[in-house]
């Protein structure tokens, strides 16, 4: 649990500093790692906020980058239960 935290602290730089494609993988990663990840939401929105459109141009809505981290930890977490590691 305390990694789980410690990686939350750490996803705000990365998003502030970094690509947002870089942050989005390391998201994808997180989840893929860790069971419901739906912390990366936290500042999914905050960024869409921060540096989304003014106007919902696309897909009629400024939070894409949300809508994508959402769908993206929902479809990993639903993958991983399909899958066996061995």
């Amino acid at each position: 649990m305390p990694i789980r935290v410690i990686l939350f602290v750490l996803l705000w730089p990365l998003l502030f500093f970094c690509p947002w494609w870089l942050w989005l993988l390391v998201v994808l990663g997180l989840a893929f790692n860790f069971d419901h990840y739906y912390e990366a939401l936290v500042p999914a929105v905050w960024s869409d906020l921060l540096y989304g459109l003014s106007v919902g141009d696309r897909f009629g809505t400024q939070f894409i980058l949300t809508l994508v981290v959402f769908v993206g930890v929902f479809i990993i977490d639903r993958l991983k239960i399909r899958l066996i590691f061995y």
